[in-house]
């Protein structure tokens, strides 16, 4: 898969571009009640590495336009994860911006990760690790 098909997730679909950046598009994130966040969190991200980036890493932008919020352990297992080389998130609302931003940050990511307000600044920031 790839190459601009798009694989359904259990949070939105995702496709890796012609350029060879990985496209997330983030359209809910509504675990079940009693729904272990973490380990909901590794399936998505095994799930991008084998349809995705089976072949290694790819800097990723992730539009989190239905992303509220993600639990502390889940940001951490994310932000830990060698599934990308680079990320970008695109964050619309506000509480996108507070998770994303706490991803970015507190959560000391492996790999370099940005949060913008927009996609055009987004792709121009991964083109430096295409």
């Amino acid at each position: 898969m790839g190459d601009g098909e798009w694989v359904t997730l259990p949070i939105g679909k995702a496709r890796r571009e012609e350029s060879g950046i990985v496209y997330v598009l983030i359209e809910k994130h509504d675990p079940a009640p009693g729904e272990n966040w973490t380990e909901s969190t590794m399936a998505v991200i095994d799930q991008l590495k084998a349809a995705l980036v089976p072949d290694g890493p790819a800097p990723m932008l992730i539009d989190a336009l239905g992303l509220e919020w993600i639990d502390r352990d889940s940001r951490k297992v994310f932000a830990r994860t060698d599934h990308a080389t680079a990320r970008a998130i695109v964050a619309r609302s506000a509480a996108a911006r507070a998770t994303a931003g706490a991803l970015a940050t507190v959560d000391h990511p492996v790999i370099p990760t940005e949060v913008f307000s927009n996609e055009t600044e987004a792709r121009a920031w991964l083109e430096q690790f295409l």
